[in-house]
Parts: C-alpha cells; structure tokens; sequence
C-alpha cells in the first residue's frame, strides 16, 4: 500500500485500492456521496423512489439465457420404456376395440360418436431429439372423450375428440361402457 503523504504530495486521493487523478472529471461527484433528501422535499414527492418488487418487474420480462427456463424443465421429465402387453390384456383390449367399433359402425355403415366418453391410455413418444430417451423413450397418457372414429385398416388409429392415436400406442381403454366387460371377465378368471 502507498504512503498517504506521497499521495497528497503527488495530488493523487486514494478511492478503495486505486488513487484517483487530480484532474479526474466526477472528483467533485464522487467525494459528494450518494444525495440525500429531507423526507418532505420538492425532489421525493416529484421523483419517489421504486419499491423493490416494481424494480423486480423491470428486469422480470428478461431472459438471459433464451429456452434455457424449457431446456431445465425438458431434461426434469422422466421417460420410461414401453411395455409389452400380456396376451390376455391384448385380448381384452381387442374386445374394447370391438365394442367400440360396433357402437360407432351400426347396420348402415355410418360413422358416429360414441355416445358416452372412454378414457384412453397410449404411450407418447418422446418428441425431444435432445433428450438421451428419443427413439427409445416415452410417458404413459390418458386422454378422455368420445370417439369419432377406429380405423383398422388404412390408418390403424383410434380419434378421440380431435387427438389421434396410434392402436399400437393404445394400453387400455376404461369408461362406463366397459364395466359389465371387465366384471365378466373378474368371475370368468375367479373359477
């Protein structure tokens, strides 16, 4: 550290660590401090200071970083693998199928909607090229609604409302439609 004599003999003031020059434009402003105003003054009811929250929301709309808030949230979500169906629950998810198809197709041909919603639960792809699990990864959804249409032949999906599925994605189906179903099938399996 320098000697506070040769400082004032060189014209020099020390500031923190560093000596400032004598011909230093803001010398004046600097050693004058941050001002300060009487509670009452002309200065404070024309200019009040800003809370700390109304500073808050000056810097809120900024993202230093852009995405990086969706690339977090993206790498949190935890993908599994997709399972295998057991070939009775194959069985019995083809005699959903079946049911549902023939409620929409009646005598005519006509397509319809189903009159009471089922609840649907598909494997989703992971859709992230990002992610370590694209390609082999996924997340199990449900999806509830009406049917508007099974088709098993071109496309092989299943629409509900105005989501389409793929059948191979499709793990079960629930609702009220199905409930005699599955309790016949409870006692059938009990004996």
């Amino acid at each position: 550290m320098q000697d506070r004599s040769l400082l004032h003999h060189t014209g020099y003031s020390e500031v923190g660590s560093m000596s400032m020059p004598p011909d230093f434009k803001y010398r004046d402003t600097y050693f004058h401090g941050r001002p300060r105003h009487e509670p009452l003054s002309r200065f404070l009811i024309r200019h009040p200071s800003m809370s700390c929250s109304r500073r808050a929301k000056l810097f809120a709309p900024f993202e230093a970083l852009k995405y990086f808030g969706d690339r977090i949230e993206s790498k949190e979500v935890v993908y599994v693998r997709k399972k295998e169906l057991s070939r009775e629950e194959q069985d019995n998810l083809n005699r959903k199928l079946q049911l549902l198809h023939s409620m929409l197709y009646v005598h005519s041909g006509s397509r319809r909607k189903s009159p009471v919603p089922v609840t649907v639960t598909f494997f989703s792809p992971c859709k992230d090229t990002e992610h370590e699990a694209y390609g082999s990864g996924g997340s199990y959804e449900k999806i509830t609604g009406k049917v508007h249409r099974i088709d098993t032949r071109i496309t092989n999906s299943i629409q509900i409302e105005e989501t389409t599925i793929p059948l191979s994605d499709v793990t079960d189906i629930s609702g009220d439609l199905f409930r005699a179903l599955d309790n016949r099938e409870r006692k059938n399996y009990r004996i």
